[in-house]
């Protein structure tokens, strides 16, 4: 950016007219007191003229107020990360000083109050940002001769020009100008700028929320490996990410902020290099509102090129592995910083631990840590509106969440990964993990939901059960999950209940591969997935494909078919381990499937099955006697003996004898 080319309108300051006389020594002596007198005032006025273009381009980004002090028209901003804005409302000086604003478009905006409006602030030709990551902020001043001149950097000024590249005036015959601001109001709980092009901007005032950093207000320098320690003050914080510079680290407690930077240890270098200079905390409160409080460093190690390149490995901190630009993959999804932005970091030591905040009616990658005895929650209905993945940071330890109300499938997606889901704690009058509900917007369809390494605990209702008929759901993915039943479910449960949808041409692709479903106490009817029978559909609807392979299924026998629907595609039931008790008699038959009219043996594939127990007299099914197609060779053979050598279904734990092991749920890789 070339800024000597710094650009505006006719020149609308009043330029100061001095006529004087040779013979009138006097009146030559007030003019040069005058303009030293208007000199001494607009050096003055300068701090406020730019504090009110700071305050503009801060407020212009869409940040909390933690307190308003109004003085005289001089109103002290402290906002929700600590910092101060200073804006003076009123004439703040002698002749008429430029009145900038930020256009809807984010962009710098300059009025001279010379009866032409407002004009884009341009440089080299182009308009200046004023809000996002390229945006900067013009500091005015004047030179010796009582020119305008600006800067971008605050070091280096230049003289502004006017369209015909002459330099423009600063002082002028000392009438106050227009003030800065059309109206500035402060009530309630909302502060509100109206400037003179009549742009709003409005600012919610919360003052319990808050997150400062302090004592880190200059940039800050480091050794290498050196480490200090911030005091951070928070009110009203449901949540934290913190973000640093390569090779950086950062600690979040409760009340500090530990930064270290790199050592003299060569550290191995992105494809991409990283500019960044700030370690932040990104807070977001209750409601939802966020702020991003900044420690500006410098120093440390210098990153060194590795000697030899290395492939990348995700390890057991699947937080740093997505922050170091390796893909974290969920049922064949995959979640990358690249194309996803940047994730949230959840620890329950330095947040509070609901959920919705976060994710409700937005995209986000949201990384879970639950030190033992704490779990994350949802009190009240939240809406996916967005692509939301949810993933327990260590891969060797699962997070816990534990929901009191159900997440809302409006659109986009919803992914989990590597967590415990208790649901246990649902409210009294909340019956289901999921359900799908009408989008907002063009999207009728939700378009995936995915469980990997997954725990669901203490359930008494479905995962998902569908209450838009019209709404369906692109792709249901589940794999290397656990799913134990209460004793106090419903006898007849079911898992993905996908009621009377209407659009079974939207469920492209379902998979439940490698999963443990078992009963903790006595024996449930189940059905793994579960439509209505009442609604017909024609042939071009028959695209969906559906796998379940290798999954254990434990005192839970399919009475009416773990798998319940109209045509498929393709279909394949393989390899999986079916028990129930030797007793129990309740079910006339367990069957795998239940099909309805039109479907033919083609795309479908039963075979290599295991099954053990129910009472004498009741037979293990591929298909339901009232299903339209019914395989030549119906029955699946009960084993003579049970096929686990431990079954504990209070804890959990399965173990199949080794001439079983191919069967059931495999280990994971």
């Amino acid at each position: 950016m070339n800024k000597s080319m710094f650009t505006i309108g006719a020149a609308a300051v009043i330029a100061l007219a001095a006529t004087v006389s040779c013979t009138d020594l006097n009146r030559m002596q007030e003019e040069l007191d005058g303009l030293e007198n208007r000199v001494e005032v607009l050096e003055k006025v300068l701090p406020a003229l730019n504090g009110n273009i700071e305050a503009i381009r801060t407020l212009a980004e869409g940040v909390t107020i933690n307190k308003v002090e109004d003085k005289e028209g001089v109103y002290t901003l402290t906002l929700s990360n600590g910092e101060q804005l200073v804006l003076t409302q009123g004439s703040i000086g002698v002749g008429k000083t430029p009145v900038m604003s930020v256009d809807k478009d984010g962009y710098w905006m300059v009025d001279y109050q010379d009866g032409k409006g407002a004009v884009p602030v341009l440089a080299d030709g182009q308009k200046v940002k004023a809000t996002g990551k390229d945006g900067v902020t013009p500091k005015f001043s004047t030179d010796k001769d009582g020119y305008w001149t600006v800067s971008y950097d605050g070091k280096t000024y230049e003289q502004v020009k006017d369209v015909d590249g002459r330099p423009v005036k600063a002082l002028a015959d000392g009438t106050a100008g227009d003030p800065f601001f059309k109206e500035v109001k402060f009530e309630g709980e909302e502060f509100t700028v109206t400037m003179q092009n009549g742009e709003v901007l409005r600012l919610p005032v919360v003052s319990g929320f808050l997150c400062a950093i302090k004592g880190a207000e200059k940039l800050q320098e480091f050794a290498p490996g050196e480490t200090k320690v911030y005091a951070v003050e928070m009110k009203g914080v449901a949540s934290t990410v913190v973000t640093t510079p390569r090779g950086w680290t950062a600690v979040l407690t409760a009340d500090k902020l530990s930064i270290t930077a790199p050592g003299k240890a060569p550290v191995a270098k992105t494809a991409i290099a990283d500019s960044r200079t700030d370690v932040s905390i990104l807070a977001i409160s209750v409601q939802g509102l966020s702020a991003v409080a900044k420690v500006r460093v410098t120093g440390g190690g210098v990153p060194a090129e590795p000697e030899i390149p290395v492939e990348p490995v995700v390890g057991n901190d699947l937080y740093q592995a997505y922050a170091d630009g390796l893909e974290i993959d969920v049922c064949g999804r995959k979640y990358s910083k690249a194309v996803n932005g940047d994730a949230v970091l959840l620890t329950a030591e330095t947040a509070l631990t609901e959920l919705k905040p976060t994710i409700a009616s937005r995209s986000a990658v949201v990384f879970l840590e639950t030190p033992k005895g704490t779990s994350f929650t949802i009190g009240s209905y939240t809406n996916i509106e967005g692509d939301v993945a949810l993933i327990g940071r260590h891969a060797d330890q699962q997070a816990v969440l534990a929901p009191q109300f159900a997440f809302k499938l409006m659109s986009g997606s919803l992914a989990m990964r590597n967590l415990v889901i208790d649901q246990s704690s649902f409210d009294a009058g909340n019956k289901y993990l999921l359900y799908n509900a009408k989008p907002k917007n063009s999207d009728k369809h939700f378009g995936g939901l995915y469980f990997e390494n997954c725990r669901h605990a203490g359930m008494v209702k479905p995962v998902l059960y569908l209450s838009e008929p019209s709404c369906g759901i692109g792709e249901i993915a589940v794999r290397d999950c656990a799913f134990e039943i209460s004793e106090n479910a419903d006898q007849k449960f079911q898992l993905f209940n996908l009621y009377k949808t209407t659009e079974l041409s939207a469920f492209r692709r379902i998979v439940f591969d490698n999963n443990l479903v078992y009963c903790r106490k006595g024996v449930k009817w189940l059905q793994l997935f579960s439509y209505a029978q009442t609604v017909a559909q024609s042939p071009a609807t028959w695209n969906t494909e559906i796998s379940i392979s290798n999954n254990t299924l434990y005192n839970v026998p399919g009475g009416n078919g773990y798998l319940k629907f109209y045509q498929v595609a393709r279909l394949k039931v393989n390899r999986n381990l079916l028990y129930a008790d030797p007793t129990f008699s309740g079910c006339a038959s367990s069957n795998v499937i239940l099909y309805s009219e039109g479907q033919t043996g083609n795309g479908i594939d039963l075979s290599g099955n295991i099954a053990y127990g129910l009472a004498e007299g009741k037979n293990w099914l591929c298909a339901h006697s009232n299903s339209k197609y019914v395989p030549e060779h119906n029955f699946i053979d009960k084993l003579p003996e049970t096929p686990f050598q431990q079954a504990d279904p209070e804890t959990g734990t399965f173990v199949v004898k080794a001439e079983y092991a191919a069967y059931g749920v495999q280990p994971v890789k």
